[in-house]
């Protein structure tokens, strides 16, 4: 009776056979993972090859259609999940990683960092055909002590039936068993066992605890590089907000822009520069781009204070301007226009075109009536079939109807105000209602 319940001590000849089996199993358990890990990496370099940019919510089913499942393993009893490749829904489920996208860019790593996956906890978690299935139980670790430590690293995917490390999918691209999807329930421990003592998943781990709490101070280095774009970009615009003032200021008081040189603190460099060293003497912003041009040893620097932004800065103040007037005709609907035709000093027709209209003021309810000047159109025709070809397509293209228009005034030169083949008349052939009258100034 005293035998009874002991278990029986193996020899020494029977240790080592038992070790060698073991050995073997786990050296052909390896190698299984190193050919799974090898084709995928070969089935990964076909997707690279036609990759395309996708957004961060891209599905996993877009960037992985030429993947195709892979056979299970009979000889190790390993099984990776690579179903995981197609996924039919149309959203990401933070708890559900194999609904992530194989590349994970930066954008959706932080998100899922800062959504904190959960560990999905079933009563009954689904079999496989060898009747095998997940359990909860996995989600621990027992030490020793008997004291359990959740593995927070941990996810089950509903979806595909599998499980993966969080930590290793988010901050590693090398393929193994964890990141692709698991499903060998019977070998399972082991391969968790395996899995968080290694190298790899260590460096993976403390790689994800450092940039979650960098995520939480918000001291990451996109987050820095950020601010120190948002810092520059608040300086430029200041810099160009008093530059347009000052633009504004010469337009409006019809004063030249530029002199013989284009250098600051020259007795000859312009309105434009002698504005721009005034304010800087009183306003710091200034003063301070004034001091990094002088000061800087970049020969290209920019600096915004060119003939070429002035120019560019002009045009795009007179198309918001234009944009304005045409809001306010297209309101009112009916117009009149005022036409010539001068030459410049290279002997260019230039085309002056002005409306006149009634506005309805509703900030002041009154009827004003306004006259606005669109600008000067070089014209290489000027006989009257090549003026009205000209307005025609001119009003056509800023979308004001011909049609509406309901007066026309020249001066006296035959192409203009001619009865047969001048440009009233051929207005009012389409539009009788284009009463024409002479220009008074002429």
């Amino acid at each position: 009776m005293s035998g009874i319940g002991k278990k029986s001590k193996l020899s020494g000849a029977q240790n080592k056979k038992y070790r060698l089996k073991r050995e073997e199993a786990r050296q052909k358990l390896s190698e299984n993972e190193s050919k799974e890990s090898n084709k995928i990496d070969s089935d990964s370099e076909k997707i690279d090859f036609n990759f395309k940019t996708v957004n961060p919510i891209t599905t996993a089913a877009e960037e992985n259609q030429d993947l195709n499942p892979e056979t299970p393993s009979s000889s190790s009893g390993v099984f990776i999940n690579k179903e995981i490749n197609k996924i039919d829904s149309e959203k990401i489920d933070f708890n559900d990683p194999a609904t992530w996208p194989k590349q994970i860019n930066i954008k959706l790593r932080d998100c899922l960092i800062e959504n904190d996956p959960k560990q999905l906890i079933l009563k009954d978690f689904p079999k496989n055909e060898s009747g095998r299935k997940f359990s909860d139980n996995y989600y621990y670790r027992t030490l020793s002590n008997g004291e359990k430590i959740c593995r927070s690293y941990l996810l089950y995917s509903k979806t595909h039936n599998s499980v993966f490390c969080y930590f290793c999918k988010l901050m590693s691209d090398n393929i193994t068993q964890l990141t692709s999807g698991c499903n060998d329930w019977q070998h399972l421990s082991h391969i968790i066992k395996v899995h968080e003592t290694s190298v790899g998943h260590i460096k993976n781990s403390s790689k994800y605890s450092e940039l979650r709490m960098s995520l939480k101070k918000n001291c990451t280095t996109d987050a820095m590089q950020q601010r120190l774009y948002e810092t520059e970009k608040k300086y430029w615009r200041l810099v160009v907000e008093r530059i347009i003032y000052i633009i504004q200021y010469l337009s409006r008081q019809c004063l030249a822009f530029r002199g013989s040189s284009k250098n600051l603190f020259q007795n000859d460099n312009g309105n434009f520069l002698k504005l721009i060293e005034t304010i800087g003497k009183f306003d710091p912003i200034m003063s301070e781009h004034l001091h990094c041009v002088q000061t800087s040893e970049k020969k290209n620097i920019s600096h915004y204070l060119g003939d070429q932004i002035q120019n560019e800065i002009i045009s795009i103040i007179s198309d918001v301007i234009k944009k304005k007037i045409l809001e306010m005709l297209h309101s009112s609907k009916y117009y009149s226009i005022i036409l010539d035709t001068t030459p410049d000093i290279s002997h260019t027709e230039q085309f002056t075109i002005v409306i006149r209209f009634v506005y309805h003021n509703k900030s002041r309810n009154v009827a004003e009536i306004r006259e606005h000047f669109l600008g000067f159109q070089s014209v290489t025709e000027t006989t009257g079939v090549g003026l009205f070809e000209f307005i025609s397509n001119h009003l056509k293209l800023m979308n004001i109807n011909i049609f509406d228009l309901r007066g026309q005034s020249y001066d006296n030169g035959a192409n203009m105000r001619g009865r047969h083949n001048g440009l009233q008349q051929k207005i009012l052939e389409i539009n009788s209602r284009a009463s024409f009258n002479p220009c008074a100034a002429h």
